[in-house]
Formats: C-alpha cells, structure tokens, sequence
C-alpha cells in the first residue's frame, strides 16, 4: 500500500451519515455500526484539522480487524497506518494499532 506512516487521534465513523449529515460521536455510534454492518464505507476524522480519510486495509482481499469496528463512534481513538491521497481522495490504511485514548470522564463512567 502506498503512503508514509502517521499516528493520528480521532474518530471513525460511516460514511453515509457524516457526509449525509454530518453526524457522528457516541451519540451516533450505535447507528454507524448499523451503517458500516451493511456495508457503509468507513470514514477517520483526524482531531487535527478534522481532515477525513477513508478508511482501508493495508492489502486487498482483508476485513477490517474487530478492533477497528469495535471503535466506530468513539472519539480519541489512536490509529497507525499510512495515509495517501488518490483521485483526489484521503486515504488511512489500517495498521496494527487502533487504541482508545482513556479520557477522565471514562474513567468516573468505570466507576474509577
């Protein structure tokens, strides 16, 4: 996969109701897994310039990991991968690291 590697924070979300809409973020979650499982292409929302990539896979032929789809709608995800830009479009492909950024209030929502 073409591109160079980046560490990026944000948000991954669908493509229909974002770009529709413009709606994501917890309280979108539940309708953007609903989206994605029927096939609605996944989008990144960078915290840093709210720049939005479409999200893939390093090779052809692959399934976005769980770990990525476990995340839709939640904000302060770390990603790894390498961003391009192609037919005037942004690109993320899925590294090996997705991980939620434990916030303060996720931590009193855990009862810590």
């Amino acid at each position: 996969m073409p591109g160079s590697a980046v560490s990026l924070r944000g948000e991954v979300t669908d493509a229909n109701c974002y770009l529709g809409s413009h709606t994501h973020a917890y309280d979108h979650a539940f309708c953007a897994k609903l989206c994605a499982a029927a096939g609605s292409p996944l989008l990144f929302i960078s915290d840093q310039g709210g720049q939005v990539y479409l999200v893939l896979t390093e090779r052809n032929g692959l399934r976005l990991p769980e770990e990525v789809l476990d995340r839709i709608g939640v904000p302060g995800v770390m990603v790894k991968g390498k961003a391009f830009e192609a037919e005037g479009l942004r690109a993320l492909a899925h590294g090996h690291s997705w991980q939620k950024r434990i916030s303060a209030r996720d931590c009193l929502s855990l009862g810590r």
